[in-house]
């Protein structure tokens, strides 16, 4: 169908919805004895699904207005009613994309839904009739309820159609990545957290109208062909990188002389090159006596007099010469020979002497806390219905093993059953589930959809769970002719992370068939 279509079907289907909420808090549709109280959270049937309706083609009209049970078109508004035809649906208008041919059928009082006439049937009076209906008779809505991160639940309003006669579906995870310098006495551990995000998506058709037939109370649902919950779900396990936490690791040098551990140091100096400390007990610009000038003494680079430091050669005690300055630490504030001091960023003097990679990420040699990056690819998400709640509105909900003759005027009686799971298929009894039920352990479960060129889930792509409903109502019954509202199904849907497509396809083919 036209994109302009739907906009403009689903628009009306919105206004006279909001149409029925109203209606139904001031009259309900029956008043029918042993039945429940109505359920004012469940809207009334939307007139727009009554299954075949009278269409008129628009041609190259510009106004239409519903008369004598249809809607007919002029060329001119000359007062008494008219609207205009949008563009979108005028024959030969620059904005009709294709230059489709239009008709249209109203719902309610007056409201209009244009539909191309190529969806229609022709009839021999040069009307049309557009029957949305499903093979089985049933009906299901174009419009779905959808399932999302915020809200990862979606319903279907069920409602059965008395006809006369008898009878003719986002995480984090961290890593600890290590960092090397140039300088072998300086390394960084730097924490990198990774983000999966996801974006539940599934659809169920938010109406479907069912018809039960009074001779035999037998109800014609909709199979699982046509009644389906379907899955577009995408999940990012590499969204993106964040630098969360970044160690400075300093490996200090240990003071330590076997033979003179009782001893004080003078002095000590550090020789870049060598990459050497030494130290001494004397000041050795003078000889033994401590008077004498020591001739051959030239005091080295990075020379240190320690005589305000009691500093010996003990070993519990620790030295580092490093971006010019002198430092000294006792055993205890150091991990063996590392001091560990939490930064924020990579210290410019030390960079990393290679760019730290992380999987896709090139953070580079210099960074700092809260650098992130994105990435990462979307694929599949697949989804399992974790809960099921029916939530009865005006009739009352009645074992399934109920017989027909022994049912009651307002009694329904009705299952569900997934065309596949991965353990149990078996029906649901709506009438044990007027709270809600966990069927995690069943296996309702759809598998991951596949992606297209652009990144997205086609209708075409979309994975289903077929579901086959059953239901049946008393025999000879007397409600009126009209439809109703009789129950709404609520499905909670939970993503099903670290399960590949050829996982899933295995595990659903492995899963047991549908007792209904």
């Amino acid at each position: 169908m036209n994109k302009n279509t739907n906009t403009w079907k689903k628009a009306l289907s919105g206004i006279c919805a909001l149409t029925m909420v109203f209606g139904i808090a001031v009259s309900p549709a029956y008043a029918m004895e042993d039945m429940t109280e109505p359920n004012m959270s469940i809207t009334n049937h939307p007139n727009s699904m009554i299954p075949t309706k009278l269409v008129t083609p628009v041609g190259n009209k510009a106004f239409y207005k519903v008369q004598d049970g249809k809607v007919i078109y002029a060329d001119r508004d000359d007062g008494t009613g008219w609207q205009a035809v949008p563009s979108a649906y005028i024959k030969g208008s620059e904005y009709n994309v294709g230059n489709v041919d239009y008709g249209a059928y109203f719902v309610g009082a007056d409201e209009v839904v244009f539909v191309p006439l190529s969806e229609c049937r022709a009839e021999d009076d040069g009307t049309y009739t557009y029957h949305h209906g499903t093979k089985d008779g049933a009906t299901v809505s174009e419009d779905v309820d959808t399932a999302t991160n915020a809200d990862p639940s979606m319903g279907t309003n069920f409602y059965v159609h008395v006809e006369n006669g008898i009878d003719p579906d986002g995480s984090t995870s961290e890593e600890v990545v290590p960092g090397k310098t140039d300088d072998g006495r300086v390394e960084y551990e730097v924490t990198i957290a990774t983000k999966a995000t996801y974006q539940l998506k599934a659809t169920v058709p938010m109406y479907v109208c069912m018809y039960g037939y009074r001779g035999t109370g037998n109800i014609i649902a909709p199979d699982s062909d046509a009644y389906q919950l379907k899955n577009y779900s995408t999940s990012n396990s590499d969204a993106s990188a964040t630098i969360v936490d970044i160690t400075k690791v300093t490996h200090y040098a240990k003071i330590y002389d076997e033979n003179h551990s009782d001893d004080t140091l003078f002095s000590i100096s550090y020789d870049s090159q060598a990459k050497k400390y030494t130290y001494w007990y004397s000041n050795p610009a003078f000889m033994e006596d401590g008077k004498t000038p020591n001739p051959d003494w030239q005091e080295p680079e990075n020379y240190l007099v320690l005589t305000d430091k009691n500093i010996n050669a003990s070993g519990q005690c620790y030295v580092i010469f490093i971006d010019g300055k002198w430092d000294f630490k006792v055993a205890g504030v150091l991990e063996g020979d590392a001091l560990k001091e939490t930064v924020t960023a990579i210290d410019p003097n030390h960079p990393l002497s290679t760019d730290l990679h992380y999987g896709e990420w090139n953070f580079g040699t210099e960074f700092a806390v809260g650098d992130s990056q994105e990435g990462g690819k979307d694929t599949g998400l697949a989804l399992k219905v974790s809960e099921l709640q029916a939530e009865p509105a005006t009739w009352r909900l009645v074992d399934t093993s109920t017989k027909a003759a022994d049912m009651k005027r307002g009694e329904l009686a009705m299952s569900l059953a997934p065309e596949t799971a991965i353990s149990n298929a078996s029906a649901i009894d709506l009438s044990t589930a007027s709270a809600p039920i966990d069927i995690t352990e069943r296996g309702w479960f759809l598998a991951a959809p596949q992606l297209g060129e652009d990144g997205t889930v086609s209708d075409e792509e979309a994975t289903t769970l077929g579901v086959t409903a059953k239901a049946q109502m008393a025999g000879g019954n007397v409600n009126d002719s009209g439809c109703t509202s009789v129950v709404k199904v609520t499905y909670t849907m939970t993503p099903a992370f670290g399960i590949a497509d050829g996982e899933t396809n295995t595990v659903t083919g492995d899963g047991v068939t549908s007792n209904r």
